[in-house]
């Protein structure tokens, strides 16, 4: 009997080993497909090229490693049309190359020193305070002698380059050929010089940016707030969103400057070119005081109506008393 039940087991054995051989042939095979195709995915995400967003992604806060250059791209000029609307829109962008990324926020520094008077002068706007005000980008002032007065933003200069490429800029003549303050519009040209819009003032003392290419007068941001003491807000007219402010610097590190917060998705170079203008629109020379401020611009209003070619500027002081003034 025993070994009758030996040899069923043995006969069972048997008959079950191919079917177990099988099976674990089948496993192996299966098991060494999985690897293969997980490293095929794994392989093609290594491999998928990076995405580059416009020039500003790596530069709108600049690391403490070393100065930051902000650069038009060619590829960020493509990238306008794709964005979202919750991001920005064509209309809206005078320098897409100045669009602050999706996540981020430019916080900079701009010196106080336009003011209503032609004037011939130049500065770079800097990263914040904590940041080591490392230069970003330069505005140039071209009044006295250029036959077309403007206030230029433009690229860092290159290596030797004499001067960088411009990313926008804003004509200032009418505000010399002008009568009266409220009139006053100051055309905007993007970096080929193709009108992009106009700022003005109005009647409610704020200041409304236009884009031509909307096809109407329907502003696009507006400016308000005390302008003279640099506590400003910037508002997306369209949906009223907040984004941007001003606030005076009071460190003594950064006397005579403001600095500027743009949220994500906006043009900074916009924001900022509309700033410089409000600054030169507003702004009178600091080394005049009440009483000249009043007897120049009344000079000013009756010899521009009498047609006196003398009334075309502005007197102007000498560059080293400011300086002095401005030591004590």
């Amino acid at each position: 009997g025993g070994r009758a039940a030996i040899s069923g087991v043995s006969g069972a054995t048997r008959r079950l080993l191919p079917t177990l051989l099988a099976a674990g042939v089948a496993s192996t095979l299966l098991i060494f497909i999985l690897i293969i195709i997980h490293h095929q995915r794994f392989g093609g995400l290594m491999s998928m090229p990076k995405i580059v967003g416009p020039a500003l992604a790596d530069t709108a806060i600049p690391s403490d490693d070393g100065q930051q250059t902000l650069k038009p791209s060619s590829e960020s000029q493509n990238v306008q049309g794709k964005k979202s609307d919750e991001e920005y829109s064509a209309s809206q962008s005078l320098c897409t190359a100045l669009v602050v990324p999706k996540g981020k926020r430019m916080v900079c520094l701009v010196e106080a020193r336009l003011h209503k008077q032609k004037q011939t002068t130049e500065f770079a706007i800097t990263s914040s305070l904590s940041r080591g005000c490392k230069p970003l980008m330069l505005v140039r002032v071209c009044e006295e002698q250029d036959p077309k007065p403007k206030i230029v933003l433009e690229q860092l200069p290159d290596g030797e380059q004499e001067k960088g490429e411009v990313f926008a800029t804003v004509s200032t003549a009418s505000l010399w050929a002008e009568l009266f303050d409220s009139d006053t519009v100051f055309p905007l040209f993007d970096g080929s010089d193709s009108l992009f819009g106009h700022l003005r003032k109005t009647a409610s003392d704020s200041y409304d940016l236009i884009a031509e290419m909307q096809g109407d007068e329907s502003p696009v941001l507006t400016f308000f707030g005390d302008f003279s003491d640099h506590s400003i807000r910037v508002e997306n007219t369209i949906d009223s969103r907040l984004v941007a402010t001003v606030e005076a610097c009071r460190s003594s590190a950064a006397r005579d400057s403001y600095q500027v917060s743009i949220e994500a998705g906006v043009d900074a170079g916009l924001v900022l070119l509309g700033l410089l203008t409000i600054d030169k629109n507003e702004c009178l020379p600091p080394s005049m005081d009440i009483a000249e401020q009043i007897g120049t611009s009344t000079s000013y209003l009756f010899r521009s109506f009498l047609g006196d070619p003398a009334g075309d500027e502005l007197a102007q002081d000498d560059p080293a008393e400011d300086l002095a003034e401005l030591d004590d």
